[in-house]
C-alpha cells in the first residue's frame, strides 16, 4: 500500500547509502565553493567591499563546517 504513494520500504546496502551521502555532500560543497568564487569576482569588480566579502565568505565557510559535521554524524 505504501509503495502506491511513492514510499520505498526496501532497505539499501550501507555502502550505497554512504556513496549517495558522499555524492550529495560533494555537490553541496561544490555549490559553496562556487558561491565563494562568485564573491571573489564581485570583490574584484567592486560590486562589494572587503568587509562584505569577508562576512559572506565566513558565512560560506561556516556552511561548509556544518555540512562536514552533519556528514560525520550520519556516518557514525
Amino acid at each position: 500500500m505504501a509503495s502506491a504513494f511513492g514510499v520505498k520500504l526496501g532497505s539499501y546496502p550501507r555502502d550505497v547509502l554512504t556513496r549517495n551521502m558522499t555524492m550529495q555532500m560533494r555537490a553541496e560543497m561544490s555549490e559553496i565553493d562556487k558561491n565563494i568564487y562568485q564573491l571573489q569576482r564581485q570583490l574584484q569588480t567592486k560590486k562589494i567591499d572587503q568587509a562584505e566579502y569577508q562576512d559572506e565568505v565566513q558565512s560560506q565557510i561556516n556552511k561548509k563546517q556544518k555540512l562536514l559535521e552533519e556528514y560525520g554524524k550520519k556516518l557514525n
